[in-house]
């Protein structure tokens, strides 16, 4: 579970961002935006790999804008916990999510590196 859930939420992002860099460099405004958790902040309440996982993608997630700087933009996003075919009891409207992901790609270029849940940093 571990292994499973490190690849999908850490090495995923990682893989996809590299795979697609040339890409973004091409592109007038390269935007990357991460889907953090708010269970990924480090805190003493920190448990669980899914936790741990979300938690290695936020510092991942400034580790790239650090190493993109000036050249892409790289974020991460926390919607909570969104209505979505694995989760249809969750309180979260998904429109509010991509509401809030088009809200993070306006923002300004030097905005970058952020953890951002409801549209404010979290980190």
């Amino acid at each position: 579970v571990f292994d499973e859930t490190f690849r999908v939420n850490v090495f995923g992002p990682y893989s996809c961002t590299k795979r697609l860099l040339p890409s973004l460099l091409a592109s007038g405004d390269p935007r990357v935006v991460n889907v953090g958790s708010s269970m990924g902040i480090m805190s003493p309440d920190l448990r669980g790999v899914y936790s741990v996982s979300k938690a290695a993608l936020h510092a991942l997630t400034v580790a790239t804008a650090n190493e993109l700087r000036g050249r892409v933009v790289v974020n991460a996003l926390c919607p909570g916990w969104v209505r979505t075919d694995m989760a249809p009891d969750a309180p979260g409207d998904p429109r509010t999510s991509a509401e809030a992901a088009l809200w993070l790609v306006t923002q300004p270029r030097a905005f970058t590196g952020k953890i951002i849940r409801d549209r404010a940093e979290v980190m």
